[in-house]
């Protein structure tokens, strides 16, 4: 049921999330299909992914991931992969300008952009969507105020008018 209900999702909406994900993260999509294995359960958060090569695992019971955000959800995970490579990313960015970020920022401009793109392509379709990640969970992993932090500075990398390092640096910056 999962599959039947996500695939057309992948179908319609699968080559424009991937396009706008490599262009944002500066990098090319995988060529081929990323693997996806269903499980009841996915772990504590009910996906992850592993790789190389890139192989996302997601609890086809969870709840909170069907649908639309299932939708969300695999291109999040799929970023968790070279495609952006955001935790070296971020990290040599801090250390480049001697800034101690959270441990998980990186991870919060995952979210970020999975659902920002997400939103932005189903509106395109007259879908509404509220992007999965939510002001707590932005707060369980980089603190308070980090939502709107990387809404400052990431979303003019989305919208193509800042590069990524520039985008990287006002981010990080933020944190001083």
């Amino acid at each position: 049921a999962w599959i039947a209900a996500v695939q057309p999702l992948v179908e319609r909406h699968g080559t424009a999330l991937s396009h706008a994900l490599a262009r944002t993260y500066d990098t090319t999509w995988p060529s081929t299909p990323v693997a996806v294995d269903l499980s009841v359960t996915a772990g504590p958060n009910g996906a992850y992914t592993t790789g190389p090569p890139i192989h996302v695992t997601i609890s086809s019971s969870e709840p909170s991931l069907q649908g639309l955000a299932a939708l969300e959800m695999l291109f999040h995970e799929s970023s968790h992969s070279p495609v952006s490579d955001l935790f070296q990313r971020v990290r040599q960015v801090a250390i480049n300008e001697n800034v101690s970020v959270p441990p998980q920022l990186w991870h919060g401009v995952l979210f970020y952009t999975a659902g920002e793109l997400t939103t932005r392509e189903l509106k395109a379709h007259g879908i509404a969507y509220t992007p999965y990640a939510d002001q707590r969970l932005y707060t369980n992993l980089c603190g308070p105020g980090c939502r709107e932090k990387i809404a400052e500075h990431w979303t003019p990398r989305i919208d193509g008018k800042r590069s990524l390092g520039d985008s990287l640096s006002a981010l990080v910056a933020s944190f001083r």
